[in-house]
């Protein structure tokens, strides 16, 4: 799952990077081509990394849905199975190897699951904390981590922990696809406990700022989850943005860096 999809509200008027300065001033015209030049190309990143997230997530749900149905189909072979066990004819024998066969496939099928259990593991961490404060989402996380540090025999059925991920995998979505405001509480540079709000753009970037609108923070995701690194010098352009989110000011075009991969 790609941490670096955008989702960029036109709305709100955002527009990105600035130009760097010029050793003649360019005219208002010549600033605003280069602007939405720029804004068309960075918009094409993020349709391609849109796409790419919704190509795998494509893929694990119809991964999901063959495994439900070879799941099902198992379980109904393996009943039938047992009932004729009853016997002691050519056909119970028969259906006695079938039944250790389709053992054997539910095992793999096990084994499967497993790794996709691992793998969105690895991706809650890539959520942002907004997101995590969810309750569902919260429950949802707790879920997985204690299915995969289970022992076998303490595990989930298979359909509720394939549940579990398409869960997550919706929810992740579903925040990819808005912008939130939230408040939380960051530690400055001279160690201050700050309160700040921070605007989410999807599961790629925020941006913090305190309400004086002097002490700004830039968010992104890393390896180890979100790090916020402070920048003072982007305070006073968040702080409008947020006032436009809170609705206290009138939409207007604000300028923030965003690191494209």
């Amino acid at each position: 799952m790609s941490p670096k999809h955008l989702s960029i509200a036109v709305s709100l008027g955002l527009v990105l990077p600035g130009l760097a300065q010029e050793q003649d001033p360019p005219s208002p015209t010549q600033q605003l081509r280069t602007s939405v030049q720029d804004w068309i190309e960075v918009m094409k990143e993020i349709q391609s990394e849109e796409n790419a997230w919704e190509r795998d997530e494509e893929i694990l749900r119809n991964y999901r849905e063959g495994l439900r149905s070879e799941i099902t189909d198992l379980r109904e072979r393996i009943e039938d199975a047992r009932k004729g066990l009853s016997t002691a004819d050519e056909s119970s024998k028969k259906t006695l190897k079938q039944f250790d066969a389709l053992k054997a496939a539910s095992d793999l099928l096990e084994e499967r699951i497993d790794g996709l259990e691992e793998r969105m593991m690895e991706e809650t961490r890539l959520f942002p904390p907004r997101m995590l404060k969810d309750d569902r989402v919260s429950q949802l996380v707790t879920n997985l981590r204690e299915s995969v540090a289970a022992s076998e025999e303490g595990k989930p059925s298979v359909n509720s922990r394939l549940g579990t991920i398409v869960n997550l995998l919706t929810a992740a979505e579903q925040f990819q696809n808005g912008v939130h405001l939230d408040k939380e509480t960051r530690e400055t540079a001279d160690g201050r406990e700050l309160g700040i709000e921070v605007v989410y753009f999807g599961l790629a970037t925020a941006y913090g700022v305190d309400e004086s609108g002097q002490v700004g923070f830039v968010g992104r995701p890393g390896a180890e989850g979100w790090d916020f690194v402070q920048d003072d010098s982007i305070a006073p352009r968040v702080r409008q943005l947020v006032d436009v989110m809170n609705g206290d000011q009138d939409a207007t075009f604000t300028q923030l860096p965003i690191q494209v991969q």
